[in-house]
C-alpha cells in the first residue's frame, strides 16, 4: 500500500458517526473516568510518542538482479583452428593476457603479400621519380641540333660532289699543270737546242737557278694548298703563309719584269736571254695567280670535297717533282759550266720535263676519272641527305612529344603514390588482422565462462570466453513512470539480498535511462543502475536483490510517526498529551504544519516543540477547537473509557504541505 493510501481521511459519515459517539460521551464523569484511568494505567506509556529531531526519508523501492561491475563477452575475429587456451575458467587475468590462440597460418602469407605489394609500389615510384626530365629534354633539343648538323653536312657534300663548277676549276688546275710541263719541257728542248748551237753556259746556270727557286715556291704552294683543304677549317696562321705566298709571287713577278726590262734596255743582250727573262715573267705571273687563288679559296665556308683533295695531291707530287727536276738540272748545269759538259745537263733536263709532263697528264687522265666517278657517290650523298632529313623530322617529333611525355610520366608518378597509399593501407590493415588470431584479456578481471578448447575450429563471432570485472557489483532494476521523476543520480540507496538475510548493503544510483523500456515480465519501466558502494565479497552473477531508493532527506528535523498525524476539512493535527499537577491526563487535538513525509515519519515544521508528547495513533475530538478534550481514540483499544473501544470510521494523516 503507497503512502497516500496509508493515510486516513475523514468523511462525511465518520463525522455524523463521530457527533453521535460525542453525545453518547457527554456525561463528564464517563469523561473523568476515562482520563483517570488513563493516568491510572501510566498515562498510556505504549500509545505516545515523544517528539524528537530525526532523519525523514523518503524512499522508492525497486527490485533487480545484481551483476558485476563489468562483463565482456570476448569473440574470435578470425575463422580457424585453436592451437591454444592458456586459461582455464575461473583463473583471475590481468589486461593484455594472451587466453587463446587461433592458427593464423593464412594471415602470415597474407602478410606477406602485402608487403612484397608494398616493395614493388616503392620501387616502381622510386624509379619513376629517378627520371630526370630536363636532362631528357635537354637530349632531345640536342639531339634535334645534332641531326640538323648532319642535315647540313650531307646538303654540303652533296652540293661539293654536284657543284661542277668544282669540277671544272679541278680540270682545268690538272691541265695548267700540263701546260706548265709541255711549257717547261719545250723550254728545256729549246735550250739544249742553243746549247748545241752556241756556248750559254752562263746563261742555263742562271735559268737553272731560277728553276729551282720556282719549283720550290710551286710546291710550297701546293703543299699549303693541299693542308687547307685537308684542314676543317682555315687558321689564321695557314692564312697568314698563303699571304706570305701572294707576297713572295708578286716579289718574284717585280724582280723578272725589272731583269726583263733591263735586259730589253741593254744593247748586248741577246735574243735567246730576252726569251729566257720573258719566260721567268710569266712563270712569276702564273705563280702570283696560283698563290692568291689560293688565299681566296682559303676564305669559302664550304669543306673540300675528296677529289679536290686528290687533285691537290698530285698537284703537290708534281711539284715534288719538278723540285726534283730542277735541282737536278741546277746541278747538272753547275757541274756542266765548270766542266764545259753544258750539252749533257740540257739533255737531262729535257728529259726530266719529258716526265714531268708525263706525270702532269697522268694526273689529268685521274683527276677526269675521279669526276666522271662522282655520279656513283651522287645517290650515295642524296641518301645521305633523306636520312639526315628523317633524323631531323623524328627528332623535332619526339621535342614536340616531349610535354605529352612529361605529362604522362607527372601522371604515373602520381598513380605510383596512390598505389603506394593503397599497398601502406593495405598493408596496415592486414597487420592489424595479427591481433584477431590471439583473444587477449582486455580488462583486468576473472574467466566466468570458457567456451573453447584446443583443436576446437573457431568462427567468426563466436564466443570464447567471457571476463567479469569482480572488483565491483552493480543492481540492475527497473522504475515506473509513477516515481521515475524522483530518481536521480547520485541517491543513496540500500539493498537487501536473500542470500544474506538480515542484512542491508549501501549503494548509489549510477545510471538512469531517459528511455521507456520492456522488463521480463513486459511491463513498460525505465531502466536504473545502482552501484554497490558496500557488498559482501562471495556475490554471484544473477543474484535478486531488493532496493530501497533515498528520493528525498530531511536531516535533523521534528518528526512524528505517519499515523500520529490526521489530515481533516485541508488542515493536519496531532493528539497532543500532557499531565497536570494532579497526575491527571489531558489529550488536546493541535494543528500543525508538515513538511517531508517519509517511509514512517513526518516532518513537524511548526506547532510543536522538542520534548512534547503525542499520541502514536491520531484521535477525533469533540470540537474544531485546538484545546478541546479528547473522548477517544482511532484504534478503540477501550483504554479511554469507551465502549467498545471502537471508533466508527478512519482517521487519516497528511500527505506534506
Amino acid at each position: 500500500m503507497s503512502k497516500k493510501s496509508r493515510r486516513v481521511v475523514v468523511s462525511v459519515v465518520s463525522l455524523v458517526v463521530v457527533a453521535a459517539i460525542v453525545v453518547v460521551g457527554l456525561k463528564a464523569l464517563s469523561a473523568k473516568k476515562a482520563a483517570s484511568a488513563l493516568a491510572t494505567r501510566g498515562a498510556g506509556l505504549s500509545s505516545m510518542y515523544v517528539v524528537a529531531k530525526k532523519d525523514v526519508a523518503t524512499t522508492t523501492t525497486v527490485s533487480g538482479t545484481i551483476h558485476p561491475l563489468r562483463t565482456v563477452t570476448l569473440s574470435a575475429k578470425a575463422a580457424g583452428t585453436i592451437t591454444a587456451v592458456t586459461k582455464n575458467e575461473g583463473d583471475k587475468v590481468a589486461a593484455g593476457e594472451v587466453i587463446a590462440r587461433i592458427d593464423s597460418t593464412d594471415y602470415e602469407t597474407n602478410l606477406a603479400a602485402a608487403e612484397s605489394r608494398y616493395r614493388t609500389t616503392m620501387i616502381s615510384l622510386e624509379t619513376a621519380q629517378t627520371t630526370d626530365l630536363v636532362a631528357a629534354k635537354t637530349q632531345l633539343e640536342n639531339a634535334v641540333t645534332q641531326a640538323q648538323t648532319q642535315l647540313l653536312s650531307a646538303q654540303i657534300s652533296l652540293k661539293n660532289g654536284t657543284d661542277p663548277d668544282a669540277d671544272t676549276q679541278t680540270i682545268a688546275n690538272l691541265q695548267n699543270q700540263v701546260t706548265d710541263a709541255q711549257e717547261n719541257l719545250a723550254t728545256a728542248q729549246k735550250s739544249l737546242k742553243k746549247l748545241q748551237d752556241n756556248d750559254t753556259s752562263e746563261l742555263q746556270l742562271e735559268q737553272a737557278d731560277f728553276s729551282v727557286k720556282q719549283a720550290e715556291f710551286n710546291l710550297s704552294m701546293a703543299q699549303t694548298k693541299l693542308v687547307t683543304l685537308k684542314a676543317q677549317d682555315v687558321t689564321e696562321a695557314q692564312l697568314t703563309t698563303l699571304q706570305n705566298q701572294v707576297n713572295q709571287a708578286k716579289s718574284s713577278l717585280l724582280s723578272a719584269q725589272v731583269s726583263l726590262k733591263e735586259a730589253v734596255q741593254s744593247s748586248t743582250t741577246t735574243d735567246d736571254r730576252l726569251a729566257l727573262l720573258q719566260n721567268q715573267v710569266d712563270q712569276a705571273q702564273a705563280s702570283l695567280t696560283q698563290a692568291q687563288s689560293n688565299l681566296v679559296n682559303a676564305h669559302t665556308d664550304n669543306k673540300a670535297s675528296q677529289s679536290d683533295i686528290d687533285a691537290q695531291a698530285m698537284a703537290v707530287e708534281s711539284a715534288q717533282m719538278a723540285l726534283i727536276n730542277a735541282e737536278a738540272n741546277y746541278q747538272t748545269t753547275a757541274t756542266s759550266v765548270a766542266n764545259d759538259d753544258a750539252l749533257s745537263a740540257a739533255q737531262l733536263v729535257v728529259t726530266k720535263a719529258e716526265r714531268a709532263l708525263a706525270t702532269a697528264q697522268a694526273n689529268l687522265v685521274a683527276g677526269q676519272k675521279t669526276i666522271a666517278g662522282k655520279a656513283d657517290n651522287v645517290k650515295l650523298l642524296e641518301a645521305n641527305v633523306e636520312q639526315a632529313k628523317a633524323s631531323v623530322v623524328t627528332a623535332q617529333a619526339n621535342l614536340a612529344a616531349f610535354p605529352e611525355t612529361q605529362r604522362k610520366a607527372e601522371l604515373q608518378i602520381q598513380s605510383n603514390e596512390e598505389a603506394k597509399k593503397q599497398a601502406l593501407i593495405t598493408l596496415d590493415q592486414t597487420k592489424e588482422l595479427a591481433d584477431n588470431y590471439v583473444i587477449t584479456a582486455p580488462l583486468a578481471g576473472t574467466i566466468t565462462a570458457l567456451n573453447v578448447t584446443v583443436g576446437d575450429t573457431a568462427a567468426i563471432g563466436i564466443s570464447v570466453a567471457t571476463l567479469s570485472d569482480l572488483s565491483g557489483w552493480y543492481i540492475s532494476a527497473y522504475v515506473d513512470e509513477v516515481d521515475i521523476l524522483n530518481v536521480k543520480t547520485g541517491q543513496d540507496a540500500s539493498a537487501t539480498i536473500d542470500e544474506y538475510a538480515g542484512k542491508t548493503f549501501a549503494g548509489k544510483v549510477s545510471y538512469v535511462s531517459h528511455s521507456l523500456g520492456t522488463t521480463s515480465n513486459s511491463v513498460s519501466a525505465y531502466p536504473i543502475k545502482i552501484q554497490m558502494t558496500d557488498s559482501p565479497s562471495t556475490l554471484v552473477d544473477g543474484m535478486s536483490v531488493d532496493a530501497a531508493i533515498t528520493v528525498s532527506v530531511a536531516k535533523g528535523v521534528l518528526a512524528v510517526p505517519i499515523e500520529a498525524v490526521l489530515t481533516e476539512n485541508g488542515r493536519t493535527y496531532v493528539t497532543l498529551v500532557s499531565v497536570g499537577a494532579d497526575r491527571t491526563t489531558t489529550m488536546t487535538r493541535t494543528e500543525v504544519k508538515t513538511g517531508i513525509e517519509g517511509d514512517e515519519y513526518v516532518e513537524i515544521k511548526s506547532g510543536l516543540k522538542a520534548g512534547d508528547r503525542v499520541l502514536r495513533t491520531a484521535s477525533t475530538t469533540i470540537t474544531t477547537s485546538s484545546t478541546t478534550t479528547t473522548t477517544t481514540t482511532r484504534t478503540g483499544t477501550g483504554g479511554f473509557g469507551i465502549p467498545g473501544g471502537i471508533i466508527p470510521g478512519g482517521t487519516g494523516r497528511p500527505g506534506g504541505n
